[in-house]
């Protein structure tokens, strides 16, 4: 069970750097004329 949320964690940090970098490169490319 703790293994579980550990796993759980890493995924969502993951996930999050995700979402992160999609949404930098989106407003990146808006920067951009």
């Amino acid at each position: 069970m703790i293994r579980y949320q550990k796993m759980h964690k890493l995924w969502n940090n993951l996930l999050m750097k995700q979402v992160f970098k999609l949404s930098f490169l989106l407003d990146f490319r808006k920067m951009l004329p």
